[in-house]
């Protein structure tokens, strides 16, 4: 009888009037009177949790033959799955955080609440947050919270010029809206989709960030950043070590300042370099073996050990300097050089920088030649990542939120399934999001690429890397 007195028990006072808990009023009164407590504990007898048992009983076995199967019945019929409603619809969309409408005219653009900035051409067509609300609630409205991979399905297959552009922030809001009505962490929902399973806290790790701390001005090469060695270690030691050795400086903004067609503000990385709001550096040197010199000194005179503690990684961007017509690529200076010559020369700077570990983009994404050269014996201890999210073999893979959660998850696994270590990196352009944090996570990446400390869109996915981690220790 003890499942009847539990709901006799957690239901009867709903009856009550003026709305409050009767246990909590009756506490309350108790708490006054003498009397009342008197009470309260014969409330709590055998022998009236039998009477009020029996009452339960006699009313279900009048309509049923089996009262706990019946009870359970009515109880699954009152418990409704959650669903989308309009409301939500209309707070997913103002989740959205960046205040741009319109027609898709440029790459990685966000639909949300707001006017439409001042920089949109005259010409454009613009989208009413309204029209967009709309559409969404017709596709959405009354959908289940229950299968976010169902929901995502459902956002890729809208037909609409904006969807694009608005997909990987919806599809952001759908996953933490799923997590919350599953009672999941966002990383537990998500390692759940990617491993079929659903994993203990203990059981998952943070992946090593790639921080990025510099830039060479005058070479083809990308960026520079550090990784903590080995992986594994606390993260917030990973992010000091980062902060200590690429300081912000009183530096302002500089229009005339570009690398790469790509507006690069004062940048400095103590005093060797000119210094920018996101923490980065611009860093002059006639070769690149110039820029790394730099920066290798920096860390070293943080006191960090250099290739024990720290590792370098450099993104190349060989995938933008490749020439298809000539099976070459464009190195600096103007000159062309094969894959094998390019391989040569990173040969030569593992041989004279022994602590750089990684090489983002070495090769263009397509030429599977190049990158198997990466099996080399010599080249061996530097790890090759491709930016591209399609497997190639020896290389570990990047995936970012370009479309939906769901995808991102999927992208994960083909890279697991073709033996891969994934890297979880933030798009070019991507607000304050941090779910790429729980992404990372979820799916079991290696590496995770959040760009720089500093910028707030940036820091967030940080923090939440930390709290995350700070909730598997816990479980620990």
């Amino acid at each position: 009888m003890a499942s009847a007195t539990a709901i006799m028990a957690s239901t009867s006072g709903s009856s009550g009037q003026g709305g409050g808990s009767p246990s909590a009023t009756a506490t309350s009164v108790a708490s006054q009177s003498p009397k009342a407590q008197e009470v309260m504990e014969y409330l709590t007898t055998h022998e009236l949790t039998q009477k009020l048992n029996d009452i339960v009983n006699a009313c279900v076995r009048a309509r049923a033959d089996d009262p706990f199967a019946f009870m359970a019945t009515q109880m699954h019929r009152i418990q409704q799955p959650a669903t989308i409603t309009r409301v939500r619809v209309v707070r997913l969309l103002s989740s959205v955080h960046v205040s741009v409408y319109g027609k898709c005219y440029q790459p990685d653009q966000l639909c949300g609440a707001g006017s439409v900035p001042q920089s949109d051409p005259p010409a454009a067509t613009t989208t009413s947050a309204e029209e967009i609300s709309q559409a969404l609630t017709a596709l959405l409205k009354g959908q289940g919270l229950a299968d976010l991979v169902a929901l995502d399905q459902l956002v890729s297959d809208l037909s609409k010029e904006w969807a694009p552009a608005v997909m990987p922030s919806l599809s952001t809001a759908l996953a933490i809206s799923v997590s919350q009505a599953s009672h999941l962490e966002p990383y537990a929902l998500i390692s759940s989709i990617c491993f079929g399973q659903q994993k203990k806290d203990s059981e998952l790790a943070i992946p090593s960030p790639l921080v990025e701390v510099a830039r060479p001005r005058a070479s083809k090469y990308r960026a520079v950043g550090i990784v903590a060695l080995p992986p594994g270690q606390p993260l917030l030691s990973q992010l000091q070590r980062a902060q200590t050795i690429c300081k912000v400086g009183d530096g302002r903004a500089s229009s005339g300042e570009h690398t790469r067609g790509v507006i690069v503000r004062v940048q400095a990385l103590e005093s060797v370099g000119t210094v920018a709001a996101n923490g980065t550096v611009t860093i002059d040197g006639k070769k690149f073996d110039d820029v790394l010199n730099v920066i290798e000194k920096a860390i070293t005179s943080t006191g960090v050990v250099l290739g024990e503690q720290v590792g370098i990684w450099v993104d190349v961007g060989a995938d933008a300097c490749f020439v298809a017509e000539a099976n070459e690529y464009e190195v600096d200076g103007g000159a062309s050089a094969s894959r094998e010559e390019l391989f040569a020369q990173y040969e030569s700077m593992l041989a004279s920088h022994p602590a750089v570990s990684a090489l983002i983009d070495p090769f263009h994404r397509d030429d599977r030649d190049g990158w198997a050269l990466f099996a080399n014996a010599s080249a061996r201890r530097c790890t090759p990542i491709s930016s591209s999210s399609d497997p190639i073999p020896g290389a570990a893979a990047s995936v970012s939120l370009s479309s939906t959660v769901s995808q991102a998850i999927q992208d994960a696994r083909s890279a697991r399934e073709a033996n891969c270590d994934v890297v979880i990196s933030r798009r070019p352009v991507e607000g304050p999001e941090s779910i790429i944090a729980d992404v990372a996570v979820g799916v079991g990446a290696k590496f995770a690429r959040f760009g720089p400390i500093a910028p707030a869109e940036n820091a967030c996915k940080y923090d939440r890397l930390l709290q995350i981690e700070s909730a598997l220790q816990a479980a620990k």
